[in-house]
């Protein structure tokens, strides 16, 4: 599998020929240093957690899947020595607006190349330029010289082998050159970080935080924020984001949220406060040992509830409490509200946006509630802002967070997003499309599971799409692959890494936004989590897994549940896409070829999906359905050689529907 999806990327590797010599000689002397790439191990593991169904029951099923690889497989645990944060002394700053940092002139993408017979190397080209040799050796053996030079800001970490200094491996060479005699199959990572300065911008710096930061720059092309951790305060104010400016007029983001460091690598990044609304603004009603707001009185635009009123904790906004208001336009609820009652923001005629703390509902206290009848009749809602105080991020569902990580980099690039269940997660091998189309488009894989409505990424696509951009939809026939109103679980569970996107969704489109998400965050306090800079190795660049998947030799049956229940929601967001000048795909997601699978029944299929405005087919069905063999252990996850044969077909089509197949 691994050479196969080497050479099944071949383009790729072409064009990096003038940074890497690569001879197929005999090599030299082998090296203490050189390793097994433990990270392209064959090994599979049953993760019952990682389930999904394509049925139209609105309840979660079980099905056998791969811890991580519904993403990550083995990690190797260890410290994060790239994500030190350095302690100094309190201080508080004014703010200064700082020079406009452009971004590069080109912006480069993750990596991996080969270097000779044995080495593959991963880096990430926005930070480092790169040169490698391999020249021949004695007997099996190959000497292999890297270089790096760091450009951009960014920061050199070392090199390692077998996987990534923040998954844990040892730091093998710090120096910019590493020389090693290679005799087997072996992994180099040249690690880099982001050096992310904070500035308090009218607060003060706590907790021994000196403003310095670094997350790493391996798996990623932009980094995520330091979360609400207390390294900041300001007396009578809220922190509610950092900003790229001082002043505000840059790019925004929430605590813990991903920003576009457009192939930067050293960022600035301010805080964002908020005044505290007056206590005397506010009616209060004691409720346990804190306090509940049952009536505000202002008129302001921006309304910040404080921690505390009366030096009691605000720990609830009781029913009415906004009744009717027709000013306010921003909400702030701080991180001890534990319950938003039904109707609290009722026909706020004004209220565009909102801004919480997944701290508020994670099951710090008992019983947390957070009513989606808290918005009623606020007819200009437009935007929700979540913070997190969570470092980490749950383990087999980080991959979430590289797909949006590349797509928010492609935002100004010609690109193909995919969106699908998991039958996409483990169904392609981008390198193969990317190479049969030349590298025009940048390939973004959100495949993801079958139990997330497909609305969630079209609402967020819709703000990444730009003209002659393509949205490839291969749904597998259920609820939530052709668009439910309904959030489920893994509508959260693969958002836990960056709640950033969340600010792009129309809410008008999720019937139970509010208390999915409450749910959701009750299980945070106990889950299993990563840091958010760590990925597995077994995700490629594009969102493809990439651990060994042999097949089960097993048959699957098809039961072809479909209706679009949420056609209208669709129809207008198909509408906008097109409308910036998208288009958007159709391809089935690849079947057993079983005697179960109907023809009358998947042609009705493809007649509902082309009812909705804008889709294209580009996939007959036929070659869409594959010998079992290409299966591995449920009706949609295809083998290694499944995905790659699956892509090829699929990379044909579009190069049909593109006219660009003579």
């Amino acid at each position: 599998m691994f050479t196969k999806r080497l050479l099944a990327g071949l383009l790729a590797v072409l064009l990096c020929f003038a940074f890497v010599a690569c001879t197929d000689t005999t090599p030299d002397t082998s090296d203490s240093k050189s390793t097994s790439d433990t990270s392209e191990s064959k090994t599979s593991v049953t993760d019952t957690s990682a389930t999904e169904t394509t049925g139209t029951s609105s309840t979660e099923t079980s099905e056998t899947g791969t811890s991580s690889s519904e993403t990550t497989g083995s990690e190797t645990t260890g410290s994060d020595t790239s994500a030190t944060e350095t302690s100094g002394s309190q201080t508080t700053e004014t703010p200064v607006v700082p020079p406009t940092v452009n971004p590069v002139d080109v912006v480069e993408d993750l990596e991996t190349i080969t270097v000779g017979k044995y080495v593959t190397l991963r880096y990430n080209a926005n930070a480092v330029d790169v040169t490698a040799t391999a020249e021949k050796g004695v007997g099996s053996r190959e000497n292999v010289t890297i270089t790096v030079t760091p450009k951009n800001g960014y920061i050199f970490d070392g090199f390692s082998t077998s996987n990534a200094i923040v998954n844990g491996s040892s730091v093998v060479s710090t120096s910019t050159t590493y020389s090693f005699a290679a005799t087997k199959a072996v992994t180099v990572f040249a690690n880099s970080s982001f050096a992310l300065t904070y500035h308090a911008n009218g607060g003060q710096f706590k907790n021994g935080f000196n403003g310095t930061d670094t997350f790493s720059a391996v798996f990623y092309l932009n980094p995520v924020t330091l979360q609400d951790n207390g390294s900041f305060a300001r007396d009578g104010y809220t922190l509610i984001g950092y900003n790229t400016k001082a002043d505000g007029t840059g790019e925004y983001v929430t605590l813990g949220g991903r920003v576009n460091a457009y192939g930067n690598g050293a960022l600035d990044l301010y805080c964002v406060w908020a005044e505290n609304t007056a206590d005397s603004d506010f009616t209060v009603i004691a409720d346990g040992t804190g306090v509940a707001i049952t009536q505000y009185n202002g008129s302001a635009e921006t309304v910040t509830i404080p921690e505390q009123i009366g030096g009691k904790t605000v720990v609830k906004i009781k029913s009415g409490a906004f009744l009717n208001n027709a000013n306010v336009k921003k909400i702030i609820v701080p991180k001890t509200v534990k319950t938003i009652e039904k109707n609290a923001f009722n026909a706020c005629s004004a209220l565009e946006s909102l801004v919480i703390w997944d701290a508020s509902y994670s099951g710090t206290w008992s019983g947390a509630t957070l009513s989606d009848d808290c918005l009623k009749n606020c007819t200009a809602f437009k935007s929700i802002f979540i913070n997190t105080i969570y470092t980490l991020n749950s383990d087999w569902t980080s991959c979430g967070a590289s797909k949006f990580d590349r797509l928010m980099w492609a935002k100004d690039k010609k690109k193909i997003i995919i969106v699908g269940g998991s039958g996409s997660l483990y169904g392609y091998d981008c390198a193969v499309i990317d190479a049969a189309l030349g590298g025009e488009y940048e390939i973004v894989n959100l495949g993801e599971n079958a139990n997330i409505t497909s609305i969630l990424y079209f609402d967020i696509i819709e703000e990444f799409i730009t003209e002659g951009d393509i949205v490839l939809w291969c749904p597998e026939p259920g609820s939530w692959t052709l668009g439910s109103s309904n959030c489920s679980n893994r509508f959260w569970n693969f958002r836990k890494a960056d709640y950033s996107f969340m600010q792009y969704l129309n809410l008008s489109y999720y019937d139970n936004f509010f208390s999915s998400f409450a749910t959701n965050c009750t299980t945070l306090a106990s889950s299993t989590f990563k840091d958010f800079d760590k990925l597995s190795a077994d995700v490629s660049k594009y969102g493809d897994v990439l651990s060994n998947r042999d097949s089960g030799l097993n048959h699957y049956d098809y039961n072809f549940n479909y209706s679009l229940s949420e056609k209208a929601t669709l129809t207008e967001l198909f509408g906008n896409i097109t409308a910036k000048g998208g288009k958007i795909f159709f391809s089935f997601a690849a079947m057993e070829n079983t005697s179960s699978l109907d023809e009358y029944e998947i042609s009705n299929y493809e007649d509902m999906i082309l009812e909705l405005p804008g889709v294209v087919s580009i996939s007959d069905y036929e070659n869409c359905i594959y010998d079992y063999t290409y299966f591995w252990d449920s009706a949609w996850h295809l083998t290694d050689e499944g995905a790659t044969l699956r892509s090829q077909h699929v990379a044909e089509d579009l190069l049909k529907a593109l006219g660009k197949n003579n």
